[in-house]
């Protein structure tokens, strides 16, 4: 947010403290599947810094390497002190997350509860006026998506707790404060992740194994193709089709922004392997000069790690 007290070496701090407490319990054998990540988002970094193939910003790729393998670490130290006790650790993060948003309302003021008006200016992407009315509200936090990811994030946790017939008068009340959060931050993102969330709630209450495998299936096939067609597009860069530009639009012309980061890349033959892992505000900020970000993951891991 914009207050944060030193909270960057806090984090870090504490991340320390729970991986030094924890990781002397870890049993690593149950955690093969990470070699697949370590290879690709380190090894495969490194050596390509080595050989030189990676030399826009060595140390800002090496800090974002450690970075990686540090959370990492981190998530696996978690997920072992919670394995058996998945509600606790999500209920924690439901109870953060209305702690701090609560705290937020509190010094930023200016909350709205026109929510018709959120919605529609949200659906129909008229979000940005002349007006202080018109602005989408922050409530703090440098980016209002972030805003709306953690009170998505809040959603998840309700719905958890609703699913699970806990907390059911708290979960209420986050749900209804997470929903008017996200209508404020006119972010569209939780929109989608509701119905991947309303998706998903259906295939858990699933009885026939055989029918949610099938529509799990299905629904795995779906966002590879969809992911597949979106990185054709911004890849290609044809840019007079009908459907890039109203795919451009969709996404609020981050597809354009997809497109002329490759172009960068086509241009320096940095297209294969990229220009190696950087942070995405670094991106925004050294390489693009603030005109333009790669908040899409998809087009984030191309440009930094490149087509392979």
């Amino acid at each position: 947010t914009e207050r944060p007290l030193g909270t960057t070496n806090g984090k870090f701090l504490i991340g320390l403290i729970i991986i030094g407490c924890t990781i002397t319990n870890i049993d690593f054998s149950k955690y093969k599947w990470i070699i697949m990540l370590i290879v690709v988002s380190i090894l495969f970094p490194l050596i390509l810094m080595v050989f030189g193939i990676y030399n826009f910003n060595m140390l800002q790729s090496l800090e974002y390497i450690l970075l990686y393998l540090f959370y990492l670490i981190l998530v696996i130290c978690l997920s072992n002190v919670y394995e058996n006790r998945l509600g606790t650790f999500i209920f924690v993060w439901q109870v953060s997350l209305t702690l701090v948003f609560l705290s937020l309302l509190v010094i930023y003021r200016g909350l709205s509860l026109n929510l018709s008006y959120l919605l529609k200016a949200t659906l129909t992407n008229q979000r940005y006026g002349l007006f202080l009315a018109e602005q989408r509200y922050g409530m703090g936090f440098l980016n209002v998506n972030t805003l709306a990811l953690f009170a998505m994030l809040l959603v998840f946790c309700s719905c958890y707790s609703l699913h699970k017939k806990k907390y059911k008068l708290f979960s209420i009340f986050d749900l209804l404060f997470a929903f008017i959060l996200i209508l404020n931050a006119e972010s569209r993102t939780p929109f989608v992740l509701i119905i991947v969330l309303a998706v998903s709630l259906m295939i858990v209450n699933l009885k026939n194994d055989i029918r949610r495998y099938q529509i799990q299936n299905i629904i795995l096939g779906l966002e590879i193709i969809f992911a597949f067609l979106f990185a054709k597009l911004f890849i290609s860069g044809d840019t007079s089709s009908i459907l890039y530009q109203e795919m451009d639009v969709f996404s609020s012309y981050r597809l354009s922004f997809g497109t002329a980061a490759i172009s960068m890349l086509k241009s320096n033959d940095s297209l294969i392997f990229g220009i190696g892992p950087l942070n995405s505000s670094y991106i925004t900020e050294k390489v693009f000069g603030n005109v333009l970000t790669l908040d899409n993951s998809l087009e984030y891991y191309v440009f930094t790690l490149g087509i392979i």
